[in-house]
């Protein structure tokens, strides 16, 4: 009797201390994943990014994509990894993003939305053969860019000036580009944006859009480009 007395206890000690743990494992066992949490989107350039924390046992994530107040734009990505990028966003657009995840236990909820602003895409300005002065033909294009550029405060912007083959030596093309780049820039100044938002750089021949030798293709490749670099 006393042998089985000590079984009946030892069974006892072992329910009352150890049932616990064991219906925590499987009450855990039995769990969806958590809500991702701290997703964040930034644009890089033109180039969007979407990140977020781990979730504990998730196996896959998804994230979908839409346009703030509709649009026919969207985006669906699935798989392990804590990132989506896109390079190609549509332009000049509020994007809200969720992201949920996965484990062998199913999908979990939902994250929190996040909206990404993604900035306009706008025209090149060109220039005439080795000259660097705005044309009345492009003050459209830049006036729009200074209406923009004031709108949006939080923005900067960079001008990449260049120049096609026939322009001089290579560093004369550099100086040309670069000068090119600079007029843009004053003009947008005396558009009333601050000049510590505008960078510029000369790219020189580098970067030529077309590279047949005719004077269409010449033209195209006389020009500077804008690009808005962050927020």
């Amino acid at each position: 009797m006393r042998k089985y007395k000590g079984l009946f206890i030892a069974l006892a000690l072992t329910f009352s201390f150890g049932a616990g743990q064991v219906f925590d494992t499987i009450a855990l066992a039995d769990q969806k994943p958590g809500e991702p949490m701290n997703l964040t989107g930034v644009m890089h350039d033109n180039n969007l990014q979407i990140t977020w924390d781990p979730v504990t046992t998730a196996t896959i994530y998804e994230l979908d994509g839409r346009v703030v107040g509709g649009g026919t734009w969207a985006s669906q990505y699935q798989g392990n990894e804590r990132i989506f990028e896109d390079t190609r966003p549509p332009s000049d657009k509020e994007l809200e993003f969720r992201v949920r995840a996965r484990n062998e236990n199913g999908w979990g909820a939902w994250s929190e939305s996040v909206v990404v602003r993604t900035p306009p895409i706008f025209k090149d300005i060109y220039f005439d053969f080795e000259e660097f002065v705005i044309t009345p033909r492009s003050t459209r294009a830049l006036n729009r860019i200074a209406k923009w550029m004031t709108e949006n405060p939080n923005y900067q912007i960079l001008i990449g000036g260049y120049a096609e083959e026939r322009e001089g030596t290579p560093n004369d093309k550099i100086i040309l580009g670069e000068r090119r780049a600079r007029a843009a820039r004053e003009y947008l100044v005396n558009q009333g944006v601050s000049l510590s938002r505008i960078n510029v750089i000369s790219y020189g021949e580098e970067g030529a859009v077309c590279t047949e030798s005719n004077e269409t293709c010449w033209r195209k490749n006389r020009r500077t480009n804008f690009v808005v670099t962050n927020q």
